[in-house]
């Protein structure tokens, strides 16, 4: 059975689908915290994709979702241009959730949920950001993917999912 589901209507986080994954050995790409160049750029704002495995949530316009591995054994996750994902991965749209939510307790964003949370800002408590989703991701309480600023600049990433309501 097939329900429409009008991507406009999405308001509440939604659970990120599994990912998929592929191998990457093309250009180095330029990697964003959010799906655009106006977003967050980690890294001193040199992020890049420089090859290797590759997990992919799903895209968001022209922009695909993505975890790498860096050299460093770290791991990020941000958005490229969806034009580098293989065309024969069948790889869902997001339709990421609107919600408005308040740090409730002192919170630490990080781009690294998987590997080895290095935290790129704390967000103080009473900070209003916006609740796209939820993931689980090896973190007993779960991950809480939001939207936020960082120095003004909008970037997207991953605090404890209990330090926002």
């Amino acid at each position: 059975m097939f329900t429409y589901r009008d991507p406009g209507s999405a308001s509440g986080p939604i659970d990120l689908p599994n990912y998929q994954e592929f191998s990457y050995s093309g250009s180095s790409l330029p990697v964003y915290s959010g799906p655009g160049t106006n977003y967050y750029r980690a890294a001193g704002g040199k992020a890049l994709l420089g090859g290797g495995r590759v997990r992919v949530w799903g895209t968001v316009g022209d922009w695909a979702l993505i975890g790498y591995g860096l050299s460093n054994n770290l791991y990020r996750v941000g958005y490229i241009t969806k034009k580098a994902i293989p065309a024969d991965l069948n790889v869902p749209e997001l339709y990421l959730g609107t919600q408005t939510g308040k740090i409730v307790s002192k919170a630490f964003l990080t781009d690294d949920p998987i590997v080895n949370p290095i935290w790129l800002t704390e967000i103080p408590v009473g900070t209003e950001v916006t609740i796209l989703a939820y993931v689980k991701l090896g973190h007993p309480e779960g991950w809480a993917y939001i939207e936020t600023t960082i120095n003004g600049k909008l970037t997207r990433g991953f605090i404890n999912r209990i330090r926002v309501r």
